[in-house]
């Protein structure tokens, strides 16, 4: 019976997928495909036929004085080139038939988790891979005979630097005096003790500290979520991680002297500068679905009208990536045309449709999109968990920091 449910809830899926169909241009610039080979062997998914896979780079530039492209926080303070864009990249990586004319017209683009893809997992009942290149990564080929072109695209500046995590390569905001600098807070809690902890959270690239002698650098020890603050003496830490047992300066690292104790909540407020313009990610996304949807793109064999609808679906982050991609107008592009058809937002420990009517925040100078509440850390940074009502309410006639 649980099957013969997964099943259903498949070909229920897919057939909603397949009814959802259908003045500046899109701002991609360069696609620069790097890896391109065939599916399996060339082998066949029935009428689609065989498949073939490409991976690169997405390069892309916007106006920042264009309406749509100012909801980016600090796009006015990022740099320019000599046309007066601002200019960013993404990896990417897309499956598609060999022959575009027996695909089935949709491109599903896959929301990367914190780097990694999650359909083929998901629809196929694969196994999660990086980079797919087995039976058992493509699983039963699911969307692949429903003839859909997959798109996955790095829209975060901060997975682990790891081969194969997709990735947002954006610039830094600037002030003509010199770099922006302000303060970032670090928190964690281990589970063993430990010598040294990383500035980021769940191993992901942290925001480095742009002086570690600077006054503002505060490091607080606490019991629980609402136990008063204690300061932690500057001269028992450190910007720094242990090699070998011996301290060396790491300006994304903090050791203490005597160690991290498990289950107190460590915090760091420290200056850093050089603030990336994480916004431009749901600028990328819009792109570059617009330009398959709208445009030919020959470096990917794609003739124009040879797709001619878009789905979205993420689940947990991806999810809320996505309800916050159309709350904010970035379903449409420069030219005011649609960008997405349809979307399936969801959380995987809810099980509930729209990410259970959550959001990102990209609003901020070095805010951090990969944190999320936790039991006891995590607690004082901007959330993805505010309900719609109170989401709107909250930023209702409030400027982006």
């Amino acid at each position: 019976m649980a099957v013969m449910n997964y099943y259903s809830s498949r070909i229920w899926m897919a057939f909603a997928l397949s009814l959802l169909t259908a003045s500046a241009e899109a701002r991609v610039v360069r696609v620069e495909v790097t890896a391109r080979e065939t599916v399996l062997g060339d082998q066949s998914f029935g009428l689609p036929g065989s498949y073939e896979k490409l991976s690169g780079k997405v390069h892309f530039a916007l106006d920042p004085t264009q309406a749509l492209n100012q909801l980016v926080t600090d796009i006015e303070r990022a740099p320019r080139n000599d046309q007066g864009e601002v200019e960013f990249s993404a990896d990417f990586y897309l499956l598609k038939p060999l022959r575009m004319e027996r695909s089935n017209g949709a491109v599903l683009f896959d929301v990367v988790n914190r780097g990694r893809k999650t359909t083929l997992g998901t629809f196929n009942w694969a196994s999660r891979s990086l980079d797919p290149k087995t039976q058992e990564d493509f699983g039963d080929g699911f969307l692949l005979r429903q003839g859909f072109v997959l798109l996955w695209l790095g829209w975060q500046i901060d997975p682990p630097l790891r081969e194969g995590l997709m990735r947002l390569y954006a610039p830094s905001a600037e002030e003509p005096g010199g770099p922006i600098r302000g303060l970032v807070r670090s928190d964690f809690v281990v589970r063993e003790k430990v010598y040294h902890h990383s500035l980021a959270d769940r191993n992901h690239s942290a925001y480095p500290v742009a002086d570690p002698q600077a006054q503002e650098n505060v490091m607080t020890v606490r019991e629980g979520t609402e136990a008063a603050r204690q300061p932690i003496a500057r001269w028992r830490w450190k910007f720094a991680r242990l090699e070998e047992g011996k301290p060396v300066e790491d300006p994304t690292h903090v050791t203490l002297e005597g160690g991290f104790e498990p289950g107190k909540i460590y915090e760091v407020v420290y200056l850093s500068q050089d603030p990336p313009l994480v916004g431009l990610g749901l600028a990328a996304v819009r792109d570059m679905i617009s330009f398959l949807k709208y445009g030919a793109t020959q470096p990917l064999s794609i003739a124009a009208g040879s797709v001619d609808r878009a789905l979205g679906f993420g689940a947990s982050q991806s999810g809320r990536f996505l309800r916050t991609f159309l709350y904010h107008g970035f379903n449409q592009d420069e030219a005011g045309r649609k960008v997405f058809d349809g979307v399936i937002g969801m959380e995987w420990d809810t099980v509930e449709w729209l990410s259970a009517g959550i959001f990102m925040f990209f609003y901020f100078n070095s805010i951090r999109i990969i944190r999320t509440h936790l039991m006891q850390g995590n607690h004082v940074h901007p959330h993805q968990g505010y309900h719609h009502e109170r989401y709107a309410n909250d930023m209702q006639g409030k400027e982006a920091m």
